[in-house]
């Protein structure tokens, strides 16, 4: 398996995941990001720099995801697999205030071409073999300045 660090991981995630990008199943909600390199301030974040992503169907109510969020629920799809009990363990508290941060978070890495989904509306992501960019994304990635 090609695993990506951390840090590569978020650099996909960075190059894929931009405001207005739809985080939704299939089309099943409307879960978007509506601003990146956001101050997330809520549960105890402190600021620290994510995404917030809008979650109401009919309404602009938003959740906050850090980037340390993404780390480890990364770190736990390396692991084996990314599904609600592995981010309940971690984030019991964001779980109960709004269990869509499971599906929030996996789609990010879903986006990224860091893990695949086996579409249920209880999610299970696992990582990918060979990480590439998910050919829903590959079209809307700013590709000026390739690194």
């Amino acid at each position: 398996m090609a695993v990506l660090n951390w840090g590569e991981a978020k650099e996909r995630i960075e190059e894929a995941v931009a405001a207005g990008c739809a985080l939704g199943r299939n089309g099943a909600s409307r879960r978007e990001v509506v601003e990146v390199n956001h101050a997330c301030n809520r549960h105890g974040y402190g600021g620290e720099r994510g995404f917030a992503v809008r979650i109401g169907v009919t309404s602009t109510e938003t959740i906050d995801i850090p980037w340390s969020m993404l780390e480890t629920c990364y770190d736990e799809l390396l692991a084996g697999a990314y599904a609600g009990s592995t981010f309940r363990h971690h984030y019991p508290h964001q779980a109960r205030v709004h269990p869509c941060h499971v599906h929030v978070v996996g789609m990010m890495f879903v986006r990224a071409g860091l893990a695949t989904s086996n579409g249920q509306k209880q999610a299970r992501y696992t990582p990918v073999s060979t990480p590439a960019l998910s050919p829903v994304t590959a079209g809307s990635v700013d590709t000026k300045g390739d690194r």
